[in-house]
């Protein structure tokens, strides 16, 4: 650099570079066949209710909502007439007949990203991240770190 006076001055100053992944997504959803649905020791109310063809009776008093509230699904009540077998069978029963399409592979481009996050009938978690590391060109310098976020569906922060 030139001063005024024409005299001339530099200044050397090393900066580190880092390196950033790939931007990476981890998709979460519910493959309808890989779920288990064991009947064995699950009460006989909870099985005429909700059986295991997934084909619910028509009936005012089936109330997934209803049962789960009575029978202590939420908090555990003393003496409620479910027992973990029927707590795990109700649970497997949602995500069996409630299941998610499968993923895609790829997406074309941020707004393939975008429309998908929207539907949160799509997925069960989505995680967004990347890794930020310091190498010298042959191993990792200092300490790497993720940065990215995480949504679940039908969630109030849709900005994944």
């Amino acid at each position: 650099m030139t001063l005024p006076d024409g005299k001339t001055s530099s200044v050397t100053k090393n900066f580190e570079v880092g390196i950033r992944t790939d931007d990476t997504l981890v998709i979460g959803w519910i493959d309808a066949k890989l779920v288990p649905l064991s009947v064995e020791g699950v009460n006989r109310t909870i099985l005429s209710r909700f059986p295991p063809n997934g084909v619910v009776p028509n009936n005012k008093d089936v109330s997934l909502f209803k049962i789960a509230t009575l029978s202590g699904f939420f908090k555990p009540i003393p003496g409620s007439f479910m027992e973990d077998a029927d707590r795990t069978y109700l649970l497997n029963w949602l995500f069996k007949f409630a299941p998610n399409p499968p993923s895609p592979a790829s997406f074309a481009d941020e707004a393939a990203v975008y429309a998908f996050t929207r539907n949160g009938h799509n997925y069960k978690l989505f995680n967004r991240f990347q890794i930020k590391y310091r190498t010298d060109g042959v191993k990792f310098t200092g300490r790497s770190w993720a940065n990215g976020r995480s949504c679940l569906p039908l969630s109030y922060d849709r900005d994944c």
